[in-house]
């Protein structure tokens, strides 16, 4: 197998494993997750930071910390998906950084494709 088979197959089956979340479990996803990911995050796989990154910030306060660092390496690598989700994941602890993150997706081109007001990130109130 390729490393890009191998690459697309990992990647294909920790979105699988998230799909199945209602009948596995949110440990047991989270196992599946780390275990197909973990090689492509090591190598700087930004994809893989994005997915990995996303799903842990689902899974409440003790994965907020690595949530936050996987979802910062894919936003600055130019994903903007990824700005998104730290944007949201932001969205309770800190609005000046959450509006930042949204911003960056905004310039991404991501808002673009989540909201039918790309600009909504500008009305959030940062001293809330």
């Amino acid at each position: 197998m390729s490393e890009s088979d191998d690459r697309a197959l990992r990647l294909l089956n920790a979105r699988d494993a998230i799909d199945k979340f209602d009948v596995l479990g949110a440990e047991a996803v989270l196992l599946k997750v780390r275990v197909e990911l973990q090689v492509l995050v090591e190598e700087g796989d930004m994809e893989a930071c994005e997915v990995l990154g996303t799903y842990l910030s689902l899974l409440g306060a003790d994965h907020v910390e690595e949530a936050i660092r996987l979802l910062s390496l894919a936003a600055d690598s130019g994903r903007g998906a990824a700005a998104h989700n730290l944007g949201s994941l932001y969205f309770a602890i800190d609005k000046k950084l959450s509006k930042k993150a949204y911003k960056r997706a905004y310039e991404l081109g991501a808002e673009e494709e989540v909201s039918s007001d790309p600009l909504w990130w500008k009305r959030i109130n940062s001293d809330d």
